[in-house]
């Protein structure tokens, strides 16, 4: 059996790190099998080249736009020429075309709860990818029970046809890292001693205005120099975030990173003070329960998947709310034996999900569509 993986090296986001992380474990799990790495780039690959069953095809995008052209046309011309017999969309996509199995993973579909948080283009593209996804793809995997619940109502794909397999998270979070790394990190980002942690793309599906807002009351009874710190790319309409942040009064106690690698967004969970994660929609809430892994303290929506994934180990808010938010800010600085128990809940329902778990999820769906 030849199966082939899409991996969208070049586009930060939750999955590509989805995507990077089981491609470290899927080899293994059956050897017998071999795998085909469809990549728009080969960085931090280094881990597969090692693998015997693994070949990787680099089919370099040509611009910003052209995503659409190397999910229908290059992925399939390359899904031919290697003679795969199943391909795996990893990103919410698959060639409509191809008399080869296929079997699509949808991570979320905020593009049809949320559209205004889309521009028209991307809103054109998802919508179309799930379609394809929709009439041509012989499984869909959705990454949590709510996300199955969502494609099945809004886009009408029968139950029967959606699995769910979870995500999980890097076991380096686990790790404790040596301070002279937290201090080269600290130093290198210009981080202040203690700030709360928000990472994600800045969007408005984030809800970034609402978490500045809950940091604004809290910064009224707040004595000490905290600093609010948000960790990611720039979205649509970041420009408006940015000018909410300047108009805030609180401008000078909000740091942006930019995007960050792996270890420095690992660094980062563990330097926080807490972590606030305020989405309006989720398909699985990655970033949380990284957050939680490293033992950091994390406040987070009350909505879509995120209780699936967090249970009771993290301060739930409603995303509306900005004073649930600042109430869980005051929680955790001013009581430390409930800023130890979520630090402990926390680590402990982190461990609840398994990439190798993950993994063998995903080779046996590949057997079951195969036969």
């Amino acid at each position: 059996m030849k199966v082939a993986i899409s991996f969208f090296n070049s586009i930060i986001g939750g999955p590509r790190e989805v995507t990077k992380n089981l491609l470290k474990f899927i080899p293994d799990v059956d050897e017998s099998i071999e795998y085909v790495v469809f990549t728009d780039s080969e960085d931090e690959l280094e881990f597969l080249k090692e693998r015997k069953n693994v070949k990787i095809v680099l089919i370099k995008k040509f611009g910003k736009y052209d995503l659409l052209l190397w999910e229908q046309i290059m992925v399939l011309f390359y899904s031919y020429k290697e003679k795969i017999d199943l391909f795996h969309g990893t990103k919410n996509s698959i060639p409509l075309l191809g008399s080869f199995k296929k079997i699509c993973t949808i991570h979320d579909i905020a593009y049809y709860i949320m559209p205004d948080t889309f521009s028209l283009l991307q809103r054109f593209h998802l919508k179309l990818s799930a379609y394809i996804a929709k009439y041509f793809s012989h499984k869909i995997v959705a990454v949590s029970h709510n996300t199955k619940k969502d494609i099945n109502e809004i886009i009408k794909v029968n139950n029967d046809k959606i699995d769910v397999i979870y995500n999980s998270i890097d076991s380096a979070l686990y790790n404790d890292v040596a301070e002279e790394d937290l201090l080269k990190v600290k130093e290198s980002l210009s981080l202040p001693d203690t700030f709360f942690l928000h990472v994600g793309t800045l969007q408005p599906r984030k809800n970034i205005a609402t978490i500045v807002d809950a940091f604004i009351e809290f910064k009224k009874d707040d004595a000490k120099e905290c600093y609010l710190v948000l960790a990611g790319r720039k979205g649509w309409y970041f420009d408006e975030i940015s000018e909410y942040i300047k108009t805030s009064g609180v401008q000078e106690y909000v740091i942006f990173t930019g995007p960050v690698s792996s270890d420095e967004l690992i660094a980062l969970y563990h330097l926080s003070y807490l972590f606030i994660y305020a989405s309006n929609y989720d398909g699985f809430g990655l970033v949380p329960l990284e957050a939680m892994a490293t033992g950091t303290p994390t406040i987070c929506s009350n909505i879509s998947s995120l209780p699936e994934v967090v249970g009771d180990a993290a301060i739930g808010v409603s995303p509306k709310s900005a004073k649930d938010m600042t109430d869980g800010m005051t929680l955790l600085v001013g009581n430390s034996d409930e800023y130890e128990r979520y630090s402990k809940i926390g680590v402990a329902q982190a461990k609840k999900f398994s990439w190798e778990k993950s993994a063998q999820e995903y080779v046996e769906l590949y057997k079951k569509v195969i036969k």
